[in-house]
């Protein structure tokens, strides 16, 4: 018993907590240019992690993109079937491209305390 306590401190102890600015810088890396086969508006099943695959416009190849900082899966609920989704590596927003609209998605803005600032805009609908 007194083995399976330290085995649990130690597995405890080793994790490393994200801080914001490592989260923002991983989040700038992304590059993803698909276009979505499917509307992820009412999947109520998909896990945390936002996964997609489907073809990029510009090379026509089929692209596959995981998300494993769950910041597009917070807006995956307005992607549907045909939109575009874009991100340039080094840039610090997403694009959802829909007929009509494009909605810009920020990433995460952090404070001088090394947490997120809630009170930053997050998302801007430009129209078309």
């Amino acid at each position: 018993m007194k083995q399976m306590f330290i085995i649990f401190i130690f597995i405890f102890s080793s994790c490393k907590e994200e801080t914001c600015e490592s989260a923002r810088n991983r989040e700038n890396e992304y590059y993803f240019n698909i276009i979505s086969p499917s509307s992820y508006k009412d999947n109520f099943i998909q896990g945390p992690y936002f996964e997609i695959t489907g073809i990029n416009p510009e090379t026509k190849d089929n692209n596959f993109f995981k998300d494993d900082a769950r910041w597009i899966s917070a807006y995956s609920d307005s992607i549907e079937k045909g939109d575009t989704l874009y991100k340039k590596k080094g840039e610090d927003f997403f694009l959802i491209k829909k007929k009509n609209s494009t909605i810009k998605i920020y990433t995460l803005k952090c404070n001088p305390n090394g947490g997120v600032d809630r009170k930053s805009p997050e998302i801007e609908v430009i129209k078309i």
